[in-house]
């Protein structure tokens, strides 16, 4: 026997791929997170790759239809794999609208919610019709946190039975709600962040939320607040009612219903509604106790365009009226001296940010500008939901549009 035959066989040299750092592993995962069988691919290649590429496939979620359906049976199967991924979940968006599996994916998704403790990010963009089958799944489960009297327990301390009950969902922070008001039970309290809501509300709901808010933790934890109400509720009393309910809240985005019409005959007279509303928001800013005393970004309508017109508009007696552009001036003013931390202030397109000089700098925005999309809905944007990448800023600096009507 030669000592060539006892030497033992060469190692096979270690991949390069496998010598980088995690965290650049991390940025190349992401980085082809935006086509699956790619990801797959690279999952795929060794123990380490899987590893590191867990994070970006399992970290955010989209469960829609049936692909929805399978992905969420495979999260509840039970097995050790499934459980790991449990854990690694941290967005979800669930898309429930007009679909024959409707009510079997909101089981399903109760089911997964129940058992996701490190949730941050929560997306419900649910059809009107399953938000009653929904709501019930997520009241069994004990999703919607209900106060109840201490009263009520003590027949179970009697008995020696567990009072209490587990705490789902701790560590959710941002929560956007696409259906009826019913579904936002769920933010009841809780310590978030941010809250969106693109449902429209009434008299009984607004009170209902405010109720919510001022009765738990939601109102002193909630510094994001994006919200719709119905153009029958009067901006002079519902302010002040925000701005008790949420004392620490720092970025507020205001929308008012029916302002703005596209018909041309409708033109003048929702111009004048919502040039109305701006001038009783900025009255209450600029007075001597003015609202919203934490808030830094306010934003009013803001996909809508809105010019102060020079001697304001014109009334059917001959005569102009409504907010011109001296007053708003003089308002803004007023709002830069008394309000300390107010920097930002949107009314439509049109951007009013405090300058080294104390005053508002106005800037027109562009339509596909992202601006706000930077304060308002980060957590939910395309880049954290689908990893696309984000878009370029645009914005154009103009003076402000007013005309000589």
């Amino acid at each position: 026997m030669t000592s060539s035959a006892s030497k033992p066989p060469p190692r096979q040299p270690k991949p390069w791929i496998l010598f980088l750092a995690f965290e650049l592993l991390d940025e190349i995962a992401q980085y082809i997170s935006d086509t699956p069988s790619d990801l797959t691919s690279f999952m795929l290649s060794c123990r380490q790759t899987a590893f590191v590429a867990e994070s970006v496939r399992y970290t955010t979620i989209t469960v829609e239809g049936s692909p929805g359906r399978k992905l969420l049976s495979t999260l509840l199967s039970g097995s050790p794999t499934a459980n790991r991924y449990l854990l690694k979940i941290s967005r979800i968006w669930y898309r429930g609208w007009y679909d024959c599996e409707i009510f079997l994916l909101s089981s399903l998704l109760c089911e997964v919610l129940h058992r996701t403790s490190n949730l941050r990010t929560l997306w419900l963009n649910i059809d009107p019709a399953g938000c009653a089958q929904l709501t019930d799944c997520m009241k069994r489960l004990g999703l919607m946190r209900i106060a109840h009297h201490p009263a009520t327990i003590l027949r179970d301390i009697h008995l020696g039975a567990d009072a209490s009950s587990p705490l789902n969902l701790p560590n959710l922070l941002y929560l956007r709600i696409t259906g009826a008001f019913q579904i936002a039970n769920i933010a009841a309290h809780r310590y978030l962040s941010e809250l969106e809501m693109h449902q429209v509300l009434n008299h009984e709901e607004f009170a209902k939320f405010i109720s919510t808010a001022e009765d738990g933790h939601l109102g002193s934890s909630l510094e994001t607040l994006s919200i719709k109400l119905n153009r029958t509720l009067d901006t002079c009393l519902t302010l002040p009612i925000l701005s008790h309910a949420f004392p620490n809240l720092r970025n507020l985005a205001l929308d008012k219903s029916s302002l703005v019409v596209k018909a041309r005959r409708y033109f003048f007279c929702h111009h004048e509604a919502l040039l109305t509303l701006v001038q009783e928001v900025l009255s209450l800013l600029a007075a001597e106790t003015p609202v919203f005393r934490c808030v830094r970004n306010l934003v009013l309508n803001r996909r809508y365009a809105c010019r102060a017109l020079k001697r304001g508009l014109s009334s059917p007696c001959g005569e102009y009226e409504g907010l011109t552009r001296s007053a708003m001036d003089q308002q803004l003013e007023e709002v830069a001296a008394r309000h300390r931390r107010l920097v930002r202030i949107g009314i439509g397109r049109n951007l009013f940010e405090l300058n080294k000089l104390g005053t508002f700098q106005h800037t027109l925005l562009d339509f596909s500008s992202t601006e706000w999309d930077r304060i308002f809905g980060v957590q939910f944007s395309a880049s954290c939901i689908s990893g696309a990448p984000p878009r370029h800023r645009r914005r154009i600096s103009t003076h402000f549009g007013y005309t000589n009507e």
